[in-house]
């Protein structure tokens, strides 16, 4: 559709009512940057002429009834045998013993790792405006992601762009694809019993976890149940299994005392009610004395399984 430069104002005014208001609605979720149409398209077709690109982020939210997915690590593929061994394994498959012998070596799959998560990288949503929205065309919609395949992200993108208007004055659009874009990412999410990742992307999703988990510890005040002394998050830990929060300065030398006076099998939470169990003796200190481990106590403190790693 060809259109002049007085063609595109009603448009341009459009765009730039529906981004301001996107911009309050999504504050600090979305980016928007104007592209200027080049005047040398006056006259010609200019329907494909973009002139508006951002992205709006669509957190993924899991489902309210568990709040946790299961992660998985999946087995990575098995090397093809090259060059030498190649021809080893094939002069091999002709023995019937070797090949007895290659049945044999065949161990049972080794179990691997798992975890749950309670947070997720957000989904983005990309847009683009043609000049020609909204009066005549749609916006350009696509979906990415780095821990949904990509067969998921097309299938995602493909129901958000089927729930928008036929194009029209109205200049809704944006809005109405960050809600679908939402709500079929939730029902997702909800139909998941475990996601399975590959190791960079299961590694990228337990550090977003870990990450997105000690962000908001961080922000939020807490009580020691040592000192009684109010801290800012980022000073203390809450103990995985029991959730008890202490300040660093003082769980530090509660340990230290505890390793210095030969009793390394009672580094726990010092809570009195807690009912978190302290764990054995580690082998290093039951080998060498409480000297085994006198020189690092925050070693002794890190290491312990019911601190935060």
């Amino acid at each position: 559709m060809a259109l002049t430069t007085m063609d595109w104002l009603p448009n341009l005014e459009a765009q730039a009512d529906e981004i301001l208001a996107l911009e309050a609605i999504f504050e600090g979720i979305f980016t928007s940057a104007r592209i200027e149409p080049d005047a040398s398209t006056s006259g010609h077709d200019s329907s494909a002429t973009i002139v508006h690109r951002g992205t709006i982020r669509v957190d993924a939210m899991l489902p309210d009834g568990s709040g946790t997915l299961t992660l998985t690590l999946t087995a990575p593929k098995p090397a093809q045998p090259v060059g030498d061994d190649f021809v080893l394994r094939a002069k091999q498959r002709k023995r019937g013993s070797a090949r007895k012998q290659l049945s044999a070596a065949v161990t049972a799959p080794v179990p691997l790792p798992s975890t749950t998560v309670e947070a997720l990288p957000p989904v983005l949503l990309h847009f683009a405006l043609p000049a020609t929205y909204p009066s005549h065309a749609l916006p350009t919609l696509s979906l990415s992601c780095a821990w949904l395949a990509e067969s998921t992200l097309a299938d995602l993108t493909s129901h958000v762009i089927s729930t928008l208007d036929a194009p029209a004055d109205a200049n809704v659009q944006l809005y109405v694809a960050y809600e679908a874009a939402r709500d079929a990412l939730a029902v997702h999410l909800a139909s998941l019993d475990a996601l399975a990742a590959s190791p960079a992307v299961y590694q990228m999703l337990v550090d977003h976890d870990r990450y997105t988990k000690q962000a908001e510890f961080d922000q939020h005040e807490f009580t020691c149940l040592i000192c009684l002394s109010t801290h800012r998050g980022r000073a203390g830990m809450s103990l995985p299994g029991c959730a008890h929060v202490f300040c660093r300065s003082c769980l530090v030398p509660f340990y230290t005392m505890l390793v210095k006076e030969g009793m390394p099998m009672n580094v726990r939470c010092p809570h009195p009610q807690c009912a978190v169990a302290p764990v054995a003796r580690p082998a290093a200190a039951a080998a060498g004395g409480s000297d085994a481990v006198d020189a690092d106590p925050e070693s002794a403190l890190a290491a312990h399984p019911i601190t935060d790693s």
